[in-house]
């Protein structure tokens, strides 16, 4: 039976006032060894190369690198320098960018793209676009329907608002249909569980609390939208909140049941993790989160990380102190660690990688001057040391090496002993529930 995170995050307070801050942190690597196991189960796999000659005879006189070129699990960060009026060190802010991720969201907010009726400014993405498919960076699209006020044109109210859903209809299908190949992943609905309906004429405040079938019924239309551009997309719910907040979790487990009774195509579920701005989040809490949401049968996509630097006050139940850098950098290590051992998320992503125009203070993984972070060089380890395979193998008498390693794209190099051939390289890819075995023939002569 699975206790309640309340439950937990109770008893850890009664614990702590009985035996000090020791309780908390024995809760906390309960949850980290947890994750540590699950990441071995369910981050790797179990590969097997045989190396044959022309005639079909085992190869053992050969040394076997095996390095891991990128990973399948998406790390990433909002990309946001096409919104910089005047660019910063562009070159080195994308070199620190490609050291870490292999994947970049872009900014997509209908309001921010089409200032002018008419004029989309679909130009201002295509350098980004064409630098992530350089680098081999996968590329989400993020909120391409956001109905707080910031996220729909400051001309669009004056229409009636069937004439509103048609304007947004065509921006969804256009946009989805017209990047297809090159944007595949979207948040298709942003906030929807607490922001007014865009078309609900009487509603002034910036968030609010629509009725959930009036939300279900305007998801639909939207999903549908992007589905009929794109049948082949992944199209992310995305909304915040849910890590401390109860009531809004609920709201939007009862949406994603709605829209499945409904059969909309929603292929996956976005959680923002910047609410309440300054609080540090329990595991259990984290853990609990993770484990509802999986249990409704999609994906879960880390959308918006944004631990800070600020100096300010940490917020909540589980920890005390300032949002310094190593505070900001032992925060994320620990949610990155139970988010990478959660079967059920897909990717994690921080909405901005430099403390330059960030929009919360303190959210970057490098400062204004694009100089790593403690954060940065933590992420660092974490994906590109501990949780990246690179070994080096002899084969056995059959001419073959197993291995498991973090599901990924591999280089791998072979070295025969004894002859002057020089060493071939090879690419596979570690894929999860594939058979990954290979055949190879090397020529040693």
């Amino acid at each position: 039976m699975r206790v309640p995170y309340s439950l937990l995050v109770g008893l850890a307070l009664i614990f702590n006032s009985s035996a000090g801050a020791q309780s908390k942190e024995e809760i906390t690597q309960n949850y980290l060894r947890r994750a540590e196991s699950n990441i071995e189960k369910f981050r790797k796999g179990t590969a097997s190369l045989q190396l044959v000659d022309k005639a079909g005879h085992p190869m053992t006189a050969a040394t076997i690198a095996i390095r891991q070129k990128s990973h399948d699990f998406l790390f990433g960060s909002l990309l946001d320098i096409q919104d910089k009026p005047e660019p910063y060190r562009k070159d080195f802010y994308l070199t620190q960018f490609d050291r870490l991720f292999n994947y970049a969201t872009l900014s997509m907010y209908w309001g921010d793209f089409v200032k002018q009726q008419g004029a989309p400014a679909y130009p201002k993405i295509e350098e980004t676009l064409r630098w992530c498919k350089a680098n081999d960076i996968t590329v989400i699209g993020h909120a391409l329907v956001w109905v707080h006020w910031l996220g729909i044109p400051s001309w669009l109210p004056q229409y009636s608002p069937q004439t509103q859903e048609d304007l947004l209809k065509a921006w969804v299908i256009n946009t989805v249909g017209g990047y297809k190949g090159q944007i595949d992943t979207w948040d298709i609905l942003n906030e929807s569980i607490n922001t007014r309906l865009i078309f609900n004429q009487e509603a002034q405040a910036d968030y609010m609390f629509e009725p959930i079938a009036e939300v279900a019924d305007f998801a639909e239309k939207v999903f549908n939208w992007a589905y009929e551009a794109n049948p082949a997309g992944t199209f992310i719910l995305n909304d915040f909140g849910m890590i401390s907040n109860p009531v809004k979790r609920q709201r939007f487990i009862d949406l994603v049941k709605a829209l499945k009774q409904k059969k909309a195509p929603v292929t996956a579920l976005g959680i923002q993790c910047h609410e309440p701005r300054e609080e540090w989040y329990s595991p259990p809490e984290v853990w609990e989160t993770f484990d509802q949401l999986a249990a409704l049968g999609f994906p879960v996509y880390v959308t918006e990380l944004h631990p800070q630097s600020s100096g300010k006050a940490i917020t909540g139940q589980w920890r005390e102190g300032k949002w310094t850098e190593d505070a900001q950098a032992e925060f994320t290590e620990q949610f990155v660690r139970l988010s990478f051992g959660h079967p059920a998320v897909k990717c994690i992503n921080w909405h901005g990688l430099s403390d330059r125009g960030i929009w919360l203070e303190g959210g970057g993984l490098i400062d204004e001057n694009y100089h790593p972070k403690p954060v940065y060089s933590r992420m660092m380890k974490l994906v590109h040391e501990e949780w990246t395979t690179n070994l080096q193998e002899r084969p056995d008498k059959n001419g073959t090496v197993s291995f498991r390693g973090f599901y990924g794209k591999y280089e791998v190099t072979v070295t025969t002993t004894g002859t002057s051939q020089k060493p071939v390289t090879l690419n596979i890819h570690l894929a999860e529930n594939e058979e990954n075995k290979w055949v190879f023939t090397i020529d040693d002569h």
